[in-house]
């Protein structure tokens, strides 16, 4: 899994790898947008059925975690997080 974070207004991503702090941090990834707001819930849904739709992703955690992935919304902080 990989770290995405968004860092200028053009909300161009840059990715980092992430294997290495696995287990380290309550969520797996954060998606982060500082330009528009965005509906968290609908946002949260999105995403949920984009993870679950990628067997190769879901499997390789469902492995470390013992449980499906999950996506959480943090409106306040303007991110999302997979657990």
């Amino acid at each position: 899994m990989e770290l995405i974070t968004n860092r200028n207004v053009h909300q161009e991503y840059q990715l980092s790898k992430f294997d290495s702090k696995m287990g380290v941090w309550p969520y797996y990834g954060v998606i982060s947008w500082y330009k528009h707001p965005i509906d968290s819930q609908r946002l949260k849904i999105a995403i949920q059925q984009i993870v679950d739709s990628v067997p190769i992703l879901a499997g390789r955690l469902v492995k470390k975690l013992f449980s499906p992935l999950k996506v959480v919304c943090h409106p306040q902080k303007s991110g999302v997080g997979f657990i």
